[in-house]
């Protein structure tokens, strides 16, 4: 089942948007990573950053299409106390597109998100997942709950069309 199949509308609240306005007014540029670089998983080089110290918090990006970078500028007031783990999705941003399109599946969302968590060390993990992102989140968090600390979601896609097609 493909999975860019939703409609062209945007999925934003007004909620979202006026946070992510208050946040992007009231904090300075990026915080600078700690580490970056790439981590093959399931055969695909993602890239990822790291930003910050204390509680690790794994972040998934929305999309599909976009990157990790957008939350930086919003989200260095939280890189004060947590060490956020920021990654792009196979085929988006830095990471790998060497890879048959076919490949595009929730299924492997959720394993490369999971190796994520595994090559961070992370028996548990804190995860926030934003739009696309907080879809894929949702995903992880049904098919491995027990990996969770904690789940965070963002205007998140809804979970299945009919949920979305309620939105409108």
């Amino acid at each position: 089942m493909p999975l860019f199949q939703f409609p062209r509308r945007p999925l934003i609240s007004s909620f979202g948007v006026a946070v992510i306005s208050f946040l992007s007014a009231t904090v300075s540029p990026a915080a600078s990573p700690i580490e970056k670089g790439y981590k093959v998983i399931n055969g695909v080089s993602h890239y990822y950053e790291v930003v910050g110290e204390g509680v690790p918090v794994v972040i998934v990006h929305g999309g599909p299409g976009l990157d990790h970078s957008y939350f930086l500028p919003q989200m260095k007031q939280l890189a004060k106390n947590y060490k956020l783990i920021f990654y792009d999705q196979r085929g988006m941003g830095k990471s790998s597109a060497d890879f048959d399109g076919k490949q595009m599946t929730m299924d492997n969302l959720v394993e490369d998100l999971d190796g994520i968590r595994r090559a961070f060390g992370l028996e548990k993990m804190n995860l926030m997942g934003h739009s696309w992102g907080g879809l894929v989140s949702m995903f992880y968090a049904v098919k491995y709950p027990g990996r969770l600390q904690s789940l965070i979601l963002s205007n998140t896609t809804p979970a299945s069309s009919a949920l979305r097609d309620q939105a409108f």
